[in-house]
């Protein structure tokens, strides 16, 4: 229900006066939406497409399955609105308040929510395709099963964001914030999350293929089983449990993987220059058909690891540890920036 408040004003026009033009525009042709929305504070699966609600306090009210594509609802209220499998496809947001709102199945796709705030919004399966929400803030927000397909999240907070199976395919993420996001499953390929905050999130079994993760943090991530094949990662620190983890066709450039977990993991055809593995568990990995050069193996778990003859001259394996002056270079550049 709307929350009842004394002489509300909506464009400028008391509520009274504005219901009295809404039943006298109606006439016999029944009973106008919009006379139903404000005396009730429900709209559930009408029409108001096309619809100028801009500037409406809309906090609370049940828009669900409501048909509100086109609809202008520029600063308008709907923190905590129930707007379920709602079609806001070509809508206008500029500046409304969304905080809270549920819009779980919701059509959003294209629309414009740049630096909105959708504090804690439930968007579970939600369609947001090519929508623009770069700065937009999103964090504690459920986005399970969403698609965010081409949408651009750039800058955007999502620190502690559900985002399970959610569909990030060529999406733009360019320093967003995912701290302690949930993103097992989530699909990435070809996203762009250079300079992306992504400490302690978790991105088990995600689909990072042909992902930009160059800049990226990563400390505390847990990326188990993560498919990072044809993926860039440059001046990356890596760490934690990366068991399984598929780097295969990947270049990984003046980054450090020092004390990970990496058994299992493949690395055919991938491009290391300048990877620190010391201290990793390299457990049976198979390095023979990857591009090996200025790499650290120093205390790592070389057990039944695969070298060619080249890349264990090269790269001064076998026992023979690098120099001092060549270790502290090689982990310097693995840490600075671009």
């Amino acid at each position: 229900m709307l929350a009842k408040r004394p002489s509300i004003q909506v464009l400028g026009v008391s509520r009274a006066f504005l219901l009295l033009g809404l039943a006298l525009l109606s006439g016999s042709s029944g009973a106008d939406p919009r006379v139903e929305l404000m005396q009730q504070g429900r709209c559930v699966e009408c029409s108001l497409a096309s619809v100028d609600l801009s500037g409406m306090d809309l906090q609370g009210a049940d828009l669900r399955g409501a048909d509100l594509s086109g609809a202008n609802l520029s600063a308008s209220r709907l923190d905590g609105a129930l707007l379920y499998q709602a079609n806001l496809a070509g809508a206008t947001l500029r500046d409304a308040r969304l905080d809270r709102a549920s819009l779980s199945r919701a059509d959003l796709s294209g629309v414009d929510l740049q630096g909105q705030s959708l504090l804690r919004g439930r968007l579970s399966y939600a369609r947001l395709h090519g929508a623009r929400l770069n700065d937009a803030n999103l964090q504690q927000a459920n986005l399970q099963g969403a698609d965010l397909s081409q949408a651009d999240l750039s800058g955007a907070n999502l620190g502690d964001a559900q985002l399970t199976q959610v569909n990030f395919n060529g999406a733009r993420l360019e320093r967003a914030r995912l701290s302690g996001a949930h993103l097992r499953g989530a699909r990435l390929q070809g996203a762009r999350l250079v300079f992306a905050e992504l400490k302690k999130s978790d991105l088990r079994e995600a689909d990072l293929r042909d992902a930009d993760l160059s800049g990226a943090r990563l400390i505390g991530a847990r990326m188990a089983k993560a498919r990072l094949s044809g993926a860039r990662l440059v001046n990356v620190a890596l760490g934690g449990n990366l068991i399984d983890t598929d780097f295969s066709n990947a270049l990984i450039q003046r980054s450090s993987l020092a004390g990970a977990n990496l058994k299992g993991a493949r690395f055919e055809g991938t491009k290391l220059d300048g990877v620190d593995f010391s201290g990793a568990n390299l457990y049976g990995v198979d390095f023979t058909h990857a591009e090996l050069s200025r790499c650290l193996f120093e205390k790592a778990n070389l057990n039944q690891t695969r070298f060619t003859e080249r890349q264990r001259r090269e790269n001064r394996i076998d026992g023979q540890p690098a120099s001092a002056e060549r270790q502290g270079r090689l982990k310097a550049e693995a840490v600075s920036p671009r």
